[in-house]
């Protein structure tokens, strides 16, 4: 410590996050430590993303990328495997924590991308050839990516193949796994028990989930707040009007209930009953539904728009654009 001084060096640490060594004469080098540093730069796009658009996908890539940190934090503190090198890096290294990092981002938005792409119009157009290859670029652009952090980590000597292969593979995993469950089975309708699908929760099972029926009950609630019966034409048909109003030939006589000898011991309802797993709206919709997401404004485009809405967006845009610009008079 210089004379003077206060600072102790022996009390300061480097951030390990992003404090990457390599040889400063090589200048594949200089290039491979910042291309390692890509997780950082891609949380910051999360982050920018998710506040610009409010899309339900990233938020939820988010949450899983953080999973997987978790999941490798777990891993290294268990099988507690040193560093090819130690004079390179703190910590355990198996497995690397960048190549899982990197795969279950390939993983998951290789596989959004693969499913949700704008479709081949016919005839062919300018703008759509245009959008279909930005399409393939990006997916080019994330297996690239992923494939140079992971030859990165090699290069600079923090881990050896088989650590970055363990990575590879169990952030693929991963990320499969979770897009499959989290971004695919979210999108089907739900089953479930009587009590939680019930008509007034789930649009499915609702006696008034198609226009007709609502126009129909709409109609007889108004002919019972006047007072009068609804007419022949503008009363409910098929079973709903018969199960709302029945006629008084078709009403059959109270039933005599049975002797209390009979219904000793007899439960009111089975366990059967309970555990029929009736349909109910998909969780996402659920989800996109909740006052909080709407509170929010938190969405998902490529459920409504095969290309998340680019043209959409663009579209509105131009329109707005072109009413508010000033007019252009020809030159005198």
């Amino acid at each position: 410590m210089a004379r003077g001084s206060a600072i102790d060096p022996t009390r300061y640490a480097d951030f390990g996050l992003t404090h990457v060594r390599y040889d400063a004469d090589d200048p594949l080098a200089q290039l491979l430590a910042l291309i390692t540093l890509s997780p950082i730069f891609l949380l910051c796009a999360y982050t920018t993303i998710i506040l610009y658009r409010r899309e339900l996908t990233f938020i939820n890539a988010l949450l899983g990328q953080l999973g997987c940190e978790a999941v490798n934090w777990g891993l290294k503190r268990l099988i507690r495997q040193p560093r090819p090198h130690d004079h390179i890096g703190d910590g355990y290294g198996f497995p690397s924590s960048h190549s899982q990092f990197v795969g279950f981002f390939a993983a998951f938005f290789v596989c959004h991308f693969v499913l949700h792409h704008p479709p081949p119009r016919k005839p062919r157009t300018l703008i759509n050839t245009m959008r279909r290859i930005e399409h393939a670029i990006a997916i080019a652009l994330i297996v690239v990516l992923s494939a140079l952090v992971c030859y990165s980590r090699y290069y600079l000597m923090y881990h050896s193949v088989a650590q970055i292969v363990a990575g590879s593979i169990i952030g693929v995993a991963l990320g499969l796994s979770y897009y499959y469950v989290t971004e695919h089975l979210t999108r089907l309708p739900l089953r479930l028990p009587a009590p939680l699908a019930s008509p007034t929760t789930s649009k499915i099972g609702s006696p008034v989930s198609s226009p007709r029926l609502r126009s129909d009950v709409a109609t007889f609630t108004a002919g019972e707040t006047n007072g009068s019966a609804p007419s022949t034409t503008t009363a409910l048909s098929g079973s709903t009007k018969s199960n709302m109003r029945p006629r008084a030939n078709d009403r059959k006589p109270p039933s005599t209930p049975p002797p209390a000898a009979s219904t000793k011991g007899r439960r009111r309802s089975s366990f059967s009953d309970l555990v029929t797993l009736h349909p109910s709206l998909p969780l996402r919709q659920i989800l996109l539904d909740h006052p909080v997401a709407i509170a929010f404004r938190i969405r998902d485009s490529w459920t409504v728009w095969a290309d998340g809405g680019i043209e959409t967006d663009y579209s509105n845009w131009r329109r707005e654009w072109e009413r508010r610009r000033p007019a252009t008079s020809p030159a005198a």
